[in-house]
């Protein structure tokens, strides 16, 4: 779907929302033959700042009669701030005469009176089940408790035989940015869910409205509660209080923010849209990327065109700024000021000096601008990184590889060698007798073949697991959707590593999507051989341990390798095809790579 199409149909849906909130009457339009759900969070400030706004959203959810409504908040906060806080909620709760199941799981006759936990139970709507868990129960080392997590277990004969299962909860827990520290979400709990037939996992108390990530066939949803805007960001999308309203029927279930008053079962915004969205506004920069020459000088001058886009209905200005992180790098004009009517976009072109060329694989200078600057919009700061254009193809394999550390069955591929100056990071003085490598690859529909002939006058590696990058070895990263993430690592990247040590060999994962962990891998086969000035590195990446890389023709993925050195006197720097491994790690630098 292209760019411009996008906000005109967010714009048609925030129209259809404007008429729609007369005097309609949308409780005719739902069609019954489906079960409907409303979630409403409370924000932590409800009284007396959003009293009125909850109180809007119980009356609108009376209005349109769902099977059940389930509240979400962090309800002992709020009665410490307010001590009627509970006799003001259950005075709502009777004057809108609501099904209704609170989140945390209070017991549910009487529910807010007594304030008497019980942190998580399951609620039936039809053949739809429907887990209610909370974090309240867990300790500062687990999320999710292991009372819960045993009783999670217990619904596996129910949940399995339920038409789908969704779980509701009161934050999102599985955020290690909101929850930084140990968290057991995904090592035990979302294993769990997916043969619970987990289809949704919905979360609340956030400022925003937006689809997390799909994983193992689990949308994670998070929404704002009540009096929240669904989203500070895009105006399209429409920014108002809202609601949850899960609409389900046969096997599949749409779960939607609904404004107050305007709710029709056709014009929803979908968690996908909003996700969509943030894509767009995220991609307003284009990623410049600048051509790299087979055989640059010692000054290399390049032009880059770099397109602004203007995801908004209104007009907006700001700057594009360059901010470079290189002394040797020279960039003109450092700085324009640009001014976009809505949807509105245009390029403008630089030109780019480097005097050292090696700075074309560390610190590279990136673009950054504040969008939007409309009035109403909290102005959010995007980076873009100026990119040399690496690709890469990597051939079918055309005869048997054998794992052992013998490169001879590599002789007809062609590989990519890493001998060159500007390919060095932190290597004084260097010479290709002191580092430098072929790189061979291949694939099939198994996975991923490499050969590496390191050359290497000097081999010291007296490091362990995670500590092995300290020493001579080879670090290969894959960004696997591609999708260019700036800074530091997503669900969908790898990192490892492969290292003869003086303990023998260690194959090591620094990073995967959560389900695979990190640590010592026995999964994927390698061998190293070391000779005179040589060490052989043979691997074979199983597509298993690759996801979500597919090893098809056509495919494409991030994919970069480093070359670590120690002489002795501790890593000395490395030799990188592209930047993105050394320091901090950034996939938006890594090169592309074509199965052909």
């Amino acid at each position: 779907m292209k760019f411009h199409n996008i906000p005109v149909r967010y714009a048609a849906i925030g129209l259809l929302f404007t008429i729609l909130s007369g005097n309609f009457s949308c409780r005719n339009s739902i069609d019954h033959s489906r079960k409907h759900v409303a979630v409403v969070g409370i924000p932590s400030k409800l009284f007396p700042e959003n009293g009125r706004t909850f109180a809007d959203c119980l009356q609108e959810i009376k209005r349109l009669a769902p099977d059940r409504t389930f509240i979400s908040g962090d309800f002992f906060s709020l009665f410490q701030r307010n001590k009627r806080f509970p006799v003001q909620l259950d005075s709502l709760l009777q004057q809108a005469d609501l099904n209704v199941s609170l989140i945390p799981g209070f017991t549910r006759n009487n529910p807010v009176k007594k304030m008497t936990t019980k942190y998580f139970y399951s609620e039936k709507i039809g053949d739809d089940l429907f887990l209610i868990l909370d974090a309240c129960d867990s300790s500062s080392v687990n999320r999710i408790s292991p009372r819960q997590i045993d009783w999670l277990q217990k619904n596996m004969a129910g949940a399995g035989r339920a038409r789908s299962v969704t779980v509701l909860l009161d934050r999102p827990v599985w955020d290690r940015f909101l929850f930084p520290g140990p968290n057991n979400w995904w090592e035990k709990v979302h294993p769990l869910l997916r043969l619970l037939n987990v289809k949704y996992v919905i979360a609340g108390q956030q400022p925003y409205f937006k689809m997390d990530r799909k994983k193992g066939g689990i949308e994670y949803i998070q929404s704002a509660g009540a009096g929240d805007s669904l989203s500070n960001r895009f105006q399209d999308i429409g920014n108002f209080p809202h609601f949850l309203w899960l609409s389900l029927t046969d096997e599949k279930m749409t779960v939607s923010p609904v404004r107050l008053g305007s709710i029709l079962t056709d014009s929803v915004v979908t968690a996908k849209m909003t996700d969509e969205a943030f894509r767009i506004y995220q991609s307003a920069v284009s990623h410049p990327d600048f051509p790299l020459p087979a055989n640059p000088g010692k000054l290399l001058k390049q032009s880059v065109r770099v397109t602004l886009q203007n995801p908004f209905s209104l007009p907006i200005r700001g700057e594009l700024r360059w901010i470079k992180t290189n002394a040797d790098w020279l960039i003109y004009p450092p700085l324009v000021k640009y001014q976009l009517a809505g949807r509105g976009k245009k390029s403008y072109r630089y030109n780019i000096w480097m005097v050292s060329l090696h700075s074309i694989n560390r610190n590279l200078p990136y673009l950054e601008t504040r969008m939007p600057s409309a009035a109403g919009s909290e102005p959010e700061i995007i980076r873009k990184y100026l990119i040399p254009l690496r690709k890469m193809t990597i051939e079918m394999r055309k005869s048997k590889i054998e794992i052992d550390g013998n490169l001879s069955e590599w002789a007809a591929v062609k590989p990519l060698f890493l001998d060159k100056e500007y390919l060095t990071t932190h290597i004084p003085n260097w010479t290709k007798s002191d580092l430098s490598a072929a790189i061979y690859s291949a694939w099939d529909k198994k996975g991923l073949y490499f050969g590496i002939d390191v050359k290497d006058n000097k081999w010291v590696n007296r490091n362990a697991n995670a500590e092995i990058k300290k020493g001579d070895c080879v670090e290969i990263a894959f960004d696997g959707s591609w999708d260019r993430q700036v800074p530091g690592l997503d669900d969908n990247d790898h990192d490892f590593g492969f290292a003869f040590t003086e303990n023998g060999p260690v194959a090591w994962r620094w990073h995967g999507p959560v389900d695979y962990g990190v640590g010592q891998t026995f999964s994927i086969p390698f061998q190293i051989q070391r000779l005179p000035a040589h060490t052989l590195y043979e691997i074979f990446f199983p597509i298993t341990e690759l996801s979500p890389i597919m090893c098809r023709a056509k495919k494409k993925f991030g994919f970069t390798i480093a070359i670590h050195d120690d002489d002795g006197q501790g890593w000395k720097g490395a030799m990188q095809w592209t930047a993105g491994l050394i320091n901090e790690v950034y996939p938006a630098l890594f090169g592309e790579v074509e199965l052909n």
